[in-house]
């Protein structure tokens, strides 16, 4: 963060900041997550939406993730986030499709806490396959053995082309 803010200020956001959307397919829930950052890389704010999970779940997100966004206009570290919200345990829960290298996750919670830590952070402690990793795949009918690239495999159950 450029100037130490003091008690009580909030970081402004520009009009326009980089940012990423992320999705993972939690047993069955879509969970898109949006976050931005500022132009020294330190979080600006993050959104997230899951809307097969009802709309009082899906309010309850967006007051949460609301209130990171102003931890982090306040000057909270990212790291003392992650550190409290990851592993976060309540459904769904379980295996993550459509990530490159999240794989199993706690709670929608967790998983965008792990994308954050991993993407920002370099936390790759909290990651199940290493960036460079390469899953093996059989031999295809000629023969050559291809790896399998999971960050291009499609969340719709194979329905759209790579």
């Amino acid at each position: 963060m450029p100037d130490e803010l003091k008690r009580g200020e909030l970081r402004d956001l520009i009009g326009r900041r980089n940012g990423q959307t992320v999705q993972g397919l939690i047993e069955g829930h879509l969970v898109t997550l949006r976050y931005s950052v500022h132009e020294d890389g330190t979080p600006a704010e993050v959104f997230a939406a899951m809307r097969s999970a009802g709309p009082a779940y899906q309010a309850l997100l967006d007051l949460f993730l609301d209130a990171v966004t102003l931890a982090l206009r306040a000057g909270v570290p990212l790291e003392v986030l992650v550190e409290r919200y990851v592993f976060s345990r309540f459904a769904p829960n379980g295996a993550v499709e459509g990530h490159d290298r999240i794989k199993m996750c706690t709670s929608p919670v967790d998983f965008i806490f792990r994308e954050l830590a991993v993407t920002l952070l370099g936390r790759n402690d909290l990651v199940h396959l290493p960036a460079d990793a390469e899953v093996n795949t059989p031999p295809d009918d000629e023969g050559s053995s291809q790896p399998e690239r999971p960050h291009l495999r499609s969340i719709d159950g194979g329905k759209s082309k790579e």
